[in-house]
């Protein structure tokens, strides 16, 4: 079992290496970047601030990534830190005006927040193009990040650095190709994220061991083609075997009479974010199990 262990361990550091390389300098700026024409998302979004985060890439171009920032009722920096969720939204949000990506998903959120189901930090990124990841994240390699994704990654830093966030609290969840992102991000950064939840994305069982540790809800149409049932239960069966056992903790939702659009029911289910509040990256176990006992010492193998 040591030898397992010091396998996963030496695997997540190399993750996080390769991860790394994607970094580079950015900007978080308080602004109404837009240069797309606003469309709306059906309701009234003044209760988002609007940010950009500029990021400039390895050839030195810069890149806008627009997101909209919902901040917990009576915030307050000497209060407990508050938990931070982002959503990723699906192909048909993509763009710059930062707003209409808050079509699924912001008014549930907002209404969250205000009534303290979630009483934390709520971001929207925009992703300007359409897809989190440059290939499927259902790939072995989980997909290569889109500038973009790799932005949302730096942006957990800079709102944890300038507000009172718990970076041991930080959750993400997306639809369709956010969905997807999600994955990827899984694969790439899963030190980031207490939770996730994925809506009508598909995974691949070679990811199992790379992801079995985080918390996990999936939410599969019973009748989607893409993602079509079988791709999900076959994630959810190797999760299984890669230890993720607790259904408290991963969780998989089959809606028979729902195709591509899991997200709604996701939403009206009244767990959606108590089982994100549930879960803490202190909590977090290897195989579901926690290898570590306190007051244990430990060996990473490394020099």
């Amino acid at each position: 079992m040591k030898t397992i262990y010091k396998l996963l361990i030496t695997s997540s550091l190399s993750l996080a290496m390769i991860a790394s390389s994607f970094a580079q300098s950015g900007a978080l700026k308080p602004s109404t970047y837009s240069s797309d024409p606003s469309k709306s998302p059906g309701f009234a979004t003044t209760d988002y601030e609007a940010w950009n985060y500029q990021k400039i890439n390895s050839s030195g171009a810069q890149q806008n990534l627009p997101f909209r920032m919902a901040r917990p009722i009576g915030y307050s920096t000497t209060a407990p830190a508050y938990p931070l969720i982002i959503m990723l939204h699906g192909r048909g949000e993509a763009g710059t005006d930062n707003n209409y990506h808050l079509k699924w998903g912001g008014k549930e959120t907002i209404a969250a927040i205000k009534n303290k189901t979630f009483d934390g930090f709520a971001v929207f990124p925009q992703e300007p193009y359409g897809a989190w990841t440059n290939g499927p994240a259902y790939r072995s390699d989980g997909g290569q990040p889109s500038m973009a994704l790799t932005q949302v990654w730096d942006l957990v830093d800079s709102l944890a650095n300038r507000f009172n966030i718990d970076r041991n609290r930080v959750y993400i969840h997306g639809l369709s190709s956010g969905g997807t992102g999600v994955w990827a991000s899984l694969y790439y950064r899963a030190d980031l994220f207490a939770a996730v939840q994925i809506m009508s994305a598909p995974g691949d069982v070679s990811q199992a061991y790379n992801v079995a540790s985080t918390p996990l809800w999936l939410h599969q149409g019973g009748i989607d083609v893409n993602p079509v049932p079988s791709v999900s239960r076959n994630v959810m069966a190797s999760l299984r075997t890669a230890g993720a056992v607790n259904p408290v903790i991963t969780k998989y939702t089959e809606y028979p009479d729902v195709a591509h659009t899991t997200w709604i029911p996701a939403y009206a289910n009244k767990d959606f974010f108590p089982f994100f509040l549930k879960q803490t990256r202190k909590n977090i176990k290897v195989l579901g199990i926690n290898p570590f006992p306190a007051g244990s010492s430990v060996s990473l193998g490394v020099n």
